[in-house]
């Protein structure tokens, strides 16, 4: 099994959204068993936390079913056991380098990498637009999966 982690900064937007997200999409393209997403902060002032309320509005609102949620703290250990670690944006990326150095980094990408456009993910604590982010992570996740599904047929 194909194990993805997503992270951000307080696991409470954008890396759970990440990981219902594509959770769901591995689902409906009956990949379940064969990938697996999680998500983790890479700061522990979230943790315990829910999924964030607007994000969690928003999720609902857009079909997607398993919202129960804890924020936790990414650890060294997650490093070894994902195969990939996902990241939204470049304050992300600095703190995972300032917290584990070059542990993993040849795992460690952004999520829109995977897309034609590249880019960030805003985080929406700060932004308040929760449709744009939502819609940036799903495609990202989308073309992650596309991805993921062209390996696992080869």
């Amino acid at each position: 099994m194909l194990k993805v982690l997503f992270l951000c900064h307080g696991n409470i937007c954008r890396s759970p959204a990440a990981e219902v997200v594509f959770n769901d999409e591995a689902k409906k393209r009956a990949l379940a068993g064969k990938i697996i997403a999680s998500s983790a902060a890479l700061s522990d002032e979230e943790e315990g936390n829910g999924i964030y309320p607007p994000m969690k509005s928003l999720l609902s609102a857009s079909g997607y079913k398993d919202l129960s949620h804890r924020a936790r703290l990414v650890t060294e250990a997650d490093l070894e056991s994902f195969d990939l670690i996902v990241l939204m944006d470049s304050e992300n990326l600095y703190l995972y380098k300032n917290r584990f150095g070059d542990k993993a980094s040849d795992k460690v990408r952004l999520l829109l990498s995977f897309t034609k456009d590249g880019g960030e993910i805003d985080d929406p604590w700060y932004t308040r637009d929760f449709k744009r982010a939502l819609y940036e992570i799903q495609t990202g996740v989308y073309a992650l999966v596309d991805k993921l599904t062209c390996q696992i047929e080869r």
